[in-house]
């Protein structure tokens, strides 16, 4: 990253109820670019994995409840294992600000 401009990214994620899955896409300046789409899935377990179009990069929502989920961005290696790449921990903002 660089200092003196850093990274900026838009996401968006949008429910398509007709096809019945999540859509996502971002844009950022440090590349100057814009991903292609993302497709998402809610698993049996309630959990929501969003992949793209090559399934080499996933981003897994879990443990979700009201007021928490857990976050994580895989990437598929040559040898064929995914690699956890970032995990976030996210809970609710409860206070009045």
């Amino acid at each position: 990253m660089n200092k003196k401009n850093p990274s900026k990214e838009s996401k968006n994620r949008i429910f398509d109820p007709a096809q019945k899955k999540w859509v996502n896409t971002w844009v950022e300046n440090s590349n100057n670019t814009m991903s292609g789409l993302w497709d998402a899935t809610m698993k049996e377990d309630s959990s929501i994995e969003m992949h793209d179009g090559t399934r080499q990069w996933v981003i897994v929502f879990y443990n979700i409840t009201k007021d928490t989920f857990d976050w994580k961005w895989d990437y598929l290696q040559a040898d064929g294992t995914m690699k956890t790449v970032s995990k976030i921990k996210a809970k609710r903002n409860t206070s009045n600000n």
